[in-house]
């Protein structure tokens, strides 16, 4: 008895599974909402995937051109201070890095050379942001 009194006092504040805004691991939890890479159950109207996309000094990203750059971050900001997500390392000579299942509600894009300041877009109405690096 006293254990089903604890687990109602602990589980009554968390938010009921596959309600939208609650926290996930997997789509099968959403009840019909996505799970998203923040990590929240939201309606599929309301996610997308964004392809973000570079060149380095107005070229195609190679190995070649990223040679003094090999390692970027990406990283996706929301509209508060905790909706920020990101990847680190990425590899320079790929050229193009895929956010999926993506909450719309994330409208910039920052890339940077990793350990270094990064420059800021918006994601455009194609679910796109593209950048130039000069190394």
């Amino acid at each position: 008895m006293l254990r089903a009194a604890l687990l109602a006092i602990l589980l009554g504040g968390c938010p009921s599974t596959g309600a939208t805004g609650a926290e996930c691991q997997d789509d099968r939890t959403c009840n019909g909402d996505i799970c998203t890479r923040d990590g929240q159950c939201t309606p599929p109207s309301e996610v997308r995937s964004v392809k973000i996309t570079w060149t380095v000094n107005g070229g195609p990203a190679s190995a070649t051109s990223c040679a003094t750059t090999p390692n970027l971050t990406v990283y996706v900001d929301g509209n508060t201070a905790l909706d920020r997500i990101g990847f680190e390392p990425v590899p320079c000579d790929q050229g193009v890095f895929n956010f999926d299942k993506l909450p719309t509600r994330y409208a910039i894009a920052e890339l940077a050379i990793q350990g270094g300041v990064g420059a800021r877009r918006a994601i455009d109405s194609a679910n796109a942001a593209h950048f130039d690096i000069v190394p």
